[in-house]
């Protein structure tokens, strides 16, 4: 068994929080009050550290670019009309 893949791998709290783009404390209060998003990995205790299976969070990260994705599909486009000016109402 190869312990050196991206399944096995532990990410710390340093590196997921830049990995996904969010400072350090929220992902420390997220797992102090346990108020992290739907569908985000718990973190595993390795000794007193705080580690995150990297695949979990890779996978976390794959849904949530997804919804966005399906979220920006459905909403509508504005239509943007250009008034000349010294058109006004009143």
């Amino acid at each position: 068994m190869d312990h050196s893949s991206t399944e096995q791998r532990l990410l710390s709290r340093r590196e997921v929080a830049t990995l996904i783009g969010i400072p350090l404390s929220t992902l420390k209060y997220w797992a102090w009050a346990d108020t992290a998003p739907d569908g985000f990995p718990k973190p595993v205790r390795v000794g007193r550290l705080a580690m995150y299976p990297a695949h979990e969070v890779r996978e976390w990260v794959e849904v949530e670019i997804a919804k966005a994705q399906a979220s920006a599909r459905d909403v509508p486009t504005r239509r943007v009309v250009a008034a000349k000016v010294g058109d006004r109402d009143g």
